[in-house]
């Protein structure tokens, strides 16, 4: 029997990070990128990314991922405490010292394949059931695409549903349900080609975050973003990355 013991305090974060403070979109969210952000990366995907069971997500799930999730029960310290100072230092939320460290993330690994199909709804930007999400890149050495921001054509850049519920009041709200109901009813499930060139055309990209190895990207989770995808993209190698999540409730109640 080959038993995996690991340390999670061992995972540890970068003190020479490169970090780069970016604003996007109508209101000037805040994107947060980090260069290096893993002191030992390798060591990361080694105890921790390689021996996670993967399933496949299906057309039944929330979530709009199209490939295959793994889930990470382990909490790492270093991670969460260097990306709840980051929201500190770079956008609007003010976290005492004392309570840095009680904020938790949640992670998940995300595996896409390329030269497959996925439902047409996987394709569309979507938002995240989360007040802020961060995606870390873990592909070494196919680095293609990374991630896109889009802005819709009737309801903006970003859906505050999952935060705000009276955002579902607004006439943006609206728009973006109205052509959910007009253009995706009928087709949200049917299969195509992966490939991020076939989103419908009320989406527009206003920004793009290219991959890099051990590169972290931050961003609020109600604006609309995708991960870019070609059909002929990953299909030796998958593409990996580490997602995290963090709940509204640390900073509404």
């Amino acid at each position: 029997m080959q038993l995996n013991y690991v340390e999670p305090e061992n995972i540890k974060v970068n003190p020479d990070a490169i970090i780069n403070n970016k604003q996007i979109g109508e209101k000037n969210h805040p994107v947060i990128v980090v260069d290096d952000f893993l002191l030992d990366p390798h060591k990361f995907i080694s105890e921790y990314v390689e021996p996670t069971p993967l399933v496949l997500n299906t057309l039944d799930s929330k979530s709009l991922m199209p490939g295959w999730i793994g889930q990470v029960p382990n909490r790492f310290y270093e991670i969460d405490s260097a990306v709840t100072q980051l929201l500190d230092l770079y956008t609007d939320f003010d976290i005492p010292e004392e309570e840095i460290e009680d904020h938790i993330w949640n992670y998940q690994i995300n595996v896409i394949h390329g030269g497959c199909k996925c439902a047409r709804k996987c394709i569309q930007p979507h938002v995240d059931p989360a007040m802020m999400a961060f995606v870390l890149y873990l592909n070494e050495d196919d680095q293609q695409g990374g991630t896109g921001f889009y802005r819709h054509s009737e309801a903006g850049d970003m859906n505050l549903e999952n935060v705000d519920k009276s955002f579902k009041r607004t006439s943006d709200y609206w728009k973006y349900k109205e052509w959910q109901f007009e253009k995706m009813r009928d087709t949200r499930d049917e299969y195509i080609d992966f490939d991020s060139d076939l989103m419908d055309d009320a989406w527009e990209e206003y920004h793009y975050e290219p991959m890099k190895f051990n590169r972290l990207i931050l961003y609020p989770a109600y604006i609309f973003h995708s991960s870019i995808m070609k059909i002929d993209w990953y299909v030796e190698n998958p593409r990996v990355s580490l997602s995290g999540f963090i709940d509204k409730s640390y900073f509404t109640e």
